[in-house]
C-alpha cells in the first residue's frame, strides 16, 4: 500500500500537533517538577523570628522600642520534650556589655516574654525601630544566632504591646 504524498502530510502534520500539544503540557507543568513548593519552606508566619534548637523552639521573636525610650524583649518558648529543658538568651547590651538571661520551661510548656499577660524582658539593646539585633539562644542541644526584628508601634497590631512598655 502506497501513502500518497498528501497522506504524509496529513501524517507529517498530526505528528507536529501531537509533539507540540505534548511540548506544551510539559512546558507548562514542567515546574512542579523544578520548583520548591513554597508552603513546604519553614518561614515565620509573623514579623517576629524563629528558631529551632533541639526541644526549644523560639517564636515570634520581636524587640519593641517606643519614641519615650522604653523597650523590651518579646519571644514566645515552647519546650517539646516531655522533661524540663533549660535555655539561655544572650544579648549585646546598648553600653557593649554581653548579658545571659536563663529560663527553664517544664515538659511540653511554653515560658512566653511579653506575651499571654507576662512582661517582656527589660534588656537595653542599642536598636531603633527598623533595625535588626543578634539574639543568642543556648540549650543542651548547642546554639544559634537569630535575627530579631526591632519595631515599634507604626503597626496597629503592635500598638498595645508598644504601649505596655511604659507599664512593665
Amino acid at each position: 500500500m502506497e501513502v500518497s504524498s498528501g497522506g504524509k502530510l496529513r501524517i507529517r502534520r498530526a505528528l507536529t500537533a501531537t509533539l507540540l500539544a505534548l511540548l506544551t503540557a510539559l512546558g507548562t507543568s514542567g515546574c512542579n517538577f523544578t520548583s520548591p513548593v513554597a508552603s513546604l519552606e519553614m518561614y515565620a508566619p509573623s514579623d517576629g523570628a524563629q528558631a529551632d534548637l533541639g526541644n526549644v523552639k523560639a517564636r515570634n521573636l520581636i524587640y519593641f522600642v517606643d519614641n519615650q525610650g522604653n523597650y523590651g524583649f518579646f519571644g514566645a518558648f515552647v519546650n517539646s520534650s516531655t522533661t524540663e529543658e533549660t535555655f539561655n538568651l544572650g544579648f549585646q547590651t546598648k553600653n557593649g556589655e554581653r548579658v545571659f538571661q536563663q529560663y527553664s520551661a517544664a515538659g511540653l510548656d511554653v515560658v512566653n516574654l511579653g506575651y499571654q499577660n507576662e512582661p517582656p524582658l527589660k534588656v537595653e539593646l542599642d536598636a531603633d525601630a527598623g533595625d535588626i539585633v543578634e539574639v543568642l539562644l543556648q540549650s543542651n542541644s548547642g546554639s544559634v544566632r537569630i535575627n530579631v526584628p526591632v519595631l515599634d508601634g507604626t503597626l496597629p497590631e503592635y500598638r498595645e504591646l508598644v504601649e505596655s512598655l511604659s507599664t512593665n
